[in-house]
């Protein structure tokens, strides 16, 4: 026969109670940590891979622009008639652009200045472009007037007058402002992406970084 348990006093009650309700908030608290620092573990996986790919548009942009320099503009740098025979430049610039919305964590960041570079050397790069465009225009109007001309050899002055004044001007200042342009915004590119590896290692010292330097060039521009 059971020996007879003593009565439960509401002090024993409310002590099960607080134990039990302890228990609970401990495990409530220990979950909402957990689930705290995966959200914070997806957010900087996030954040990494975003930087990686705002490097990675940089080295294409360098990539397009170096080619540009080497294999089109430096073999007529000191052709003195380079706006009239330096040919269209047909090749496709890439379309990817660094993503700055996406990086705009870096404003609450010690690195908040990188995100202004990123877009000044967004913005040289769609300036290069825009020029390169715009001048391949100015070309092809050039080259329907040299047609009716029928003129194979020529002077300077033979080609500003059949290129027109205005045309002839337009095409000399853009064929001077693309090259200006052009090295500065490899330049400008160059500084902003060493500054940017700097800032990812410093934000993120655990990640590796893809170690990614300028994209292989082609025979021609690397001589």
């Amino acid at each position: 026969m059971k020996e007879d348990q003593p009565p439960r006093t509401p002090e024993v009650f409310l002590a099960e109670f607080a134990i039990q309700a302890f228990a609970t908030l401990i495990g409530a608290a220990a979950a909402f940590g957990l689930e705290a620092l995966r959200r914070r573990h997806e957010r900087q996986d996030a954040h990494i891979e975003q930087f990686k790919a705002a490097l990675f548009v940089l080295i294409l942009h360098r990539t397009f622009l170096r080619t540009l320099h080497a294999q089109h503009l430096m073999p007529r740098r000191e052709d003195p008639i380079r706006a009239y025979s330096l040919h269209p430049i047909l090749v496709a610039p890439p379309h990817e652009r660094v993503d700055l919305l996406a990086l705009s964590f870096l404003l609450s960041s010690k690195e908040a200045e990188l995100l202004n570079k990123l877009g000044v050397a967004e913005a040289q790069y769609r300036s290069v472009v825009a020029l390169v465009e715009q001048r391949n225009q100015l070309h092809f109007a050039f080259q329907a007037r040299l047609q009716v001309a029928g003129t194979s050899e020529a002077t300077l002055d033979d080609i500003r007058g059949i290129a027109g004044k205005m045309l002839g001007r337009q095409l000399e200042d853009l064929t001077s402002e693309m090259y200006r342009t052009t090295e500065h915004a490899i330049g400008f590119n160059r500084d902003v992406y060493v500054a940017a590896v700097s800032s990812f290692k410093r934000l993120f010292p655990k990640s590796s970084m893809f170690g990614v330097e300028d994209l292989p060039l082609s025979k021609s521009e690397a001589a």
